[in-house]
Formats: C-alpha cells, sequence, structure tokens
C-alpha cells in the first residue's frame, strides 16, 4: 500500500478546511475591528469639532451682536492657531489658494451687515 498525499485523504481536507476557517476568521475579525476604528475616529472628531465650536460660538456672537471688530479678529486669529483648523484650512481644494484670496467666512457679511 502507498502512502502519498491525495487531495481526497483526510488529513488533507481537515487541513484545507482549517486553512479556510482562518481566513474566513481573519476576514470577519479585520471588517470588526475596521468599523470600530472608524466609529471611535468618526466619534472623536465630532467630540473635537463640538469643543472647538462650544469654545468660539458665544464669544463670536457677542462679537458680531456688538460689532466689535477687535474681539471678532481675536476670534479669527485663535481659530487660525488651531491645529484642526488649520488643516480644514490646508484642504486640497483650497492648497493652490494663498491665504488672502477667495471666498472668505460669513464674518465679514456680518460686520457688513451690522454696520448699516
Amino acid at each position: 500500500m502507498r502512502r502519498g498525499t491525495r487531495l481526497g485523504s483526510l488529513h488533507v481536507r481537515f487541513m484545507l478546511m482549517v486553512i479556510a476557517g482562518a481566513i474566513v476568521f481573519a476576514a470577519l475579525a479585520g471588517t470588526a475591528a475596521y468599523r470600530h476604528a472608524h466609529e471611535r475616529a468618526l466619534d472623536t472628531a465630532r467630540a473635537s469639532i463640538n469643543g472647538l465650536i462650544d469654545a468660539v460660538a458665544t464669544t463670536a456672537a457677542i462679537g458680531a451682536y456688538a460689532s466689535d471688530r477687535g474681539l471678532l479678529q481675536e476670534v479669527a486669529d485663535g481659530l487660525a492657531l488651531n491645529p484642526m483648523w488649520r488643516a480644514s484650512r490646508s484642504g486640497r481644494s483650497r492648497a493652490s489658494r494663498s491665504p488672502g484670496t477667495g471666498p472668505r467666512p460669513r464674518l465679514r457679511k456680518t460686520l457688513r451687515r451690522s454696520r448699516s
């Protein structure tokens, strides 16, 4: 009797099933880990953005209501120093633009309306 490895032998089929099971498990575990990390990153980003909005919203509203250009300039300067703000301003669509060109934030429109 010859003891060669045949595709139909029990240990080859068992090995193929173990390998297939490991591949399926790795795919499922990878997908679950990716989804968990993605959701966690989104939650962190939302929390950071909400924190930035909370920190600036009241001061900007008071400055706009009082037409206090100095206060509004301090808010704008503070935002310019924030790394998240700088990262959002250096996106691909704005990378070719110099800082003084292009559409400005709504802050200037608010100031113009409050003067009239």
